[in-house]
């Protein structure tokens, strides 16, 4: 019993990133990539480009990514609380 309470307090404890991920022309980019570098935990945005990833207290590399666009890498430190971070991706031109 007691160690599903202090894990039921821990999930409650973990802050996170939460936020928009939005093009150039201010449009919100539909299930575009969010990723811990380095590990395979992520989200996805939803069809507007909200996105929210819990995370655990520490010091992380967030990578946001979409086809098409260039890729953006954030270093954030999430505490107790959740932090609102919004991204906007550029284009990336593909000549072939």
């Amino acid at each position: 019993m007691f160690s599903f309470f202090f894990i039921y307090n821990a999930a409650w404890a973990a802050g996170g990133l939460k936020g928009t991920i939005k093009n150039t022309k201010g449009e919100g980019l539909s299930y575009a990539a969010v990723v811990v570098k380095g590990t395979s935990y992520g989200t996805m945005a939803n069809a507007e480009g909200n996105y929210e990833l819990n995370l655990l207290s520490g010091t992380y590399e967030i990578v946001f990514q979409y086809l098409g666009y260039k890729s953006v890498s954030r270093k954030v430190e999430i505490t107790d609380k959740f932090i609102e971070l919004n991204i906007q991706l550029e284009e990336q031109i593909v000549a072939l």
